[in-house]
């Protein structure tokens, strides 16, 4: 939305034109999680519903480094049948609106029956 009007982004070049150069921690976060679906999780809280595979988990957050930034997302599933799990990816993003997918580590999976469409 620009302003009082909505603009459909139909390719990622579309979507550079709207926000290179990035020049911020919030536009690389909020670029990188239109361009990889991925989520951002700022306030984790324990879940005793869930197998937990890392002795700890860090909530999103945005570094700014020479030529752009590291951020770490959360991948998880949510069509098919359990157990889901929820995985931790890092994602450099640099002021030209590359994206460079990093590691990726599984943070957590359910424990439940269940199955989603």
């Amino acid at each position: 939305m620009t302003g009082e009007t909505y603009t459909l982004i139909e390719t990622i070049n579309a979507l550079k034109d709207l926000f290179v150069p990035i020049e911020s921690p919030a536009e690389a976060l909020t670029y990188a999680q239109l361009r990889t679906g991925l989520y951002a999780y700022f306030d984790l809280s324990y879940d005793p519903t869930l197998l937990y595979l890392q002795e700890t988990i860090d909530g999103t957050h945005v570094t700014e480094e020479a030529g752009g930034y590291v951020m770490n997302l959360y991948h998880l599933e949510v069509c098919g049948c359990e157990p889901w799990i929820t995985s931790q990816v890092m994602i450099r993003v640099d002021r030209s609106g590359e994206i460079t997918w990093e590691d990726a580590i599984p943070v957590y999976m359910t424990t439940g029956f269940d199955c989603a469409d």
